[in-house]
């Protein structure tokens, strides 16, 4: 049964969540969001309105270079930031030197014990990481597509049941993020929906207090009744830094029945399990900006051409025609295939409608200069490279260092928000659960921190 104290906090954390939710600016943004969503990311056109499971979403594509540009962006950004085939990040210990008895100074990096230590850390990381079932590479995938498309995106990472790594990628639609005075997001409220049957099933497995109206419900036998859930992820400042437990954890995590504000269940994190990446940010706004943005009305513009040319094709292949009768009946019919009746001598038969295809080629012409417009914007002209089949391992590498020296300035954001922090809470997780060797014995008994430093990194050196 929850305190008062607890009741009244979780109704503060839903006026929050209410408040965050209801601005003005994540209105604003909704709305480009979902126009963005109808001809970059189809799947993700949750933003405004209620789309039931199965709907057709591609109502508004007629040309598809916005959903591929993205795509080939977001492999782009696979390949050469989190490429699987080659390691991607390496660990060194931050702000790490140590005196020597004669005054010099030495990096710690360069121990040799240390060292071995750091490779040996590398390793253990990378096989969880990518051990079966953790969901990592489609997790990191759709995170990218979304990054690219909305220009924010946002990554859960956990543990699941049996103690292994958990990635998921979540929906920007259900999310709403706050930032600290430094401008890093370190809240976030995520909506999702539970069934009657499935609240009844984390009371089980979990230990969550479902609201008695739930229980009524599943009393009623009404198991796929949906009740709306807000998991609340926030620093909690009322802590004691000196206990462990779940409750003085620096980031409390907070699971309650949106309508009814009812207390599902209470712990913690001891790292910011939310990765909230954006692609770029204006001053004064929480959410980023993306290509997909930039690349909008050339899209949009792209959809409508598209139409106009399609209809053109038509009727010239199936032109609209004319025949005599007594009388118009109806409307004139324009369209491919149209017939239409009028009043006039019988004896001028059929006629057909004037159509003609002049223009269809310098249309053709400036569709095309509008594609590769949408594609620099999704930065495809820098990520494929012509002759790759014939081109040797090394040079391979040097083209690939080029091009993340191009890219470097516009993915610097995504190190720090994404890659450096997923480093850090997986070796937070793993640390705990003593998967990690022991630490050598120059910094046994020491505060230290693991630094993740980018192939992006590397190749600006």
């Amino acid at each position: 049964m929850a305190t008062q104290a607890q009741e009244d906090h979780v109704h503060q954390l839903k006026s929050r969540y209410d408040g965050l939710k209801s601005q003005t600016e994540r209105t604003n943004f909704e709305s480009q969001w979902q126009q963005i969503g109808e001809v970059v990311s189809p799947r993700k056109i949750d933003f405004v309105g209620v789309r039931t499971p199965g709907e057709k979403r591609m109502n508004q594509v007629y040309d598809p270079t916005g959903i591929t540009a993205n795509e080939l962006l977001a492999a782009g950004l696979h390949g050469m930031a989190t490429n699987p085939a080659m390691k991607w990040f390496s660990l060194r210990l931050v702000a790490a030197k140590i005196f020597n008895q004669d005054g010099s100074t030495t990096d710690i990096n360069q121990i040799p014990p240390i060292q071995r230590w750091l490779a040996h850390v590398e390793e253990v990381m990378w096989q969880r990481v990518y051990q079966p079932g953790t969901n990592f590479t489609t997790a990191l995938h759709e995170t990218y597509l979304d990054l690219g498309a909305f220009g924010t995106a946002i990554m859960f990472v956990g543990q699941r049941d049996d103690g292994g790594l958990l990635f998921e990628s979540r929906p920007l639609s259900e999310c709403v993020i706050d930032e600290n005075v430094d401008g890093k997001v370190d809240t976030v409220f995520r909506k999702t929906t539970y069934t009657v049957r499935q609240l009844i099933q984390m009371e089980r497995q979990e230990g969550w207090k479902v609201s008695d109206k739930v229980r009524d419900l599943f009393r009623d036998q009404k198991y796929d009744e949906t009740v709306v859930v807000i998991h609340a992820v926030y620093p909690r400042s009322d802590r004691d830094p000196k206990k462990k437990n779940r409750e003085n954890m620096p980031f409390a995590s907070c699971y309650f029945e949106h309508d009814s504000g009812h207390l599902l269940s209470e712990s913690g994190f001891p790292e910011f399990p939310y990765l909230v990446a954006r692609w770029s940010k204006y001053a004064g706004e929480k959410y980023g900006r993306g290509p997909g943005m930039t690349a909008l009305p050339d899209i949009r513009m792209l959809q409508a051409m598209s139409l106009t040319y399609i209809k053109t094709v038509q009727k010239n292949a199936d032109p609209p025609i004319a025949l005599s009768s007594d009388g118009l009946l109806g409307q004139v019919r324009t369209i491919p295939g149209g017939v239409t009746y009028f009043r006039g001598n019988p004896s001028e038969g059929m006629m057909q409608f004037p159509t003609s295809v002049q223009g269809l080629g310098h249309m053709a012409e400036f569709m095309e200069q509008v594609r590769n417009r949408i594609r620099n914007c999704f930065f495809v002209d820098v990520l494929q490279m012509v002759g790759d089949a014939e081109m040797t391992a090394t040079e391979v590498m040097q083209r690939t260092a080029e091009r993340m020296r191009l890219l470097g300035p516009l993915v610097g954001r995504l190190e720090s928000e994404l890659l450096g922090p997923m480093v850090d809470r997986i070796f937070g997780i793993l640390m705990r659960m003593k998967l990690l060797p022991e630490p050598p014995k120059e910094i046994q008994g020491q505060e230290f921190t693991v630094e993740y430093v980018s192939p992006v990194a590397t190749a600006q050196k």
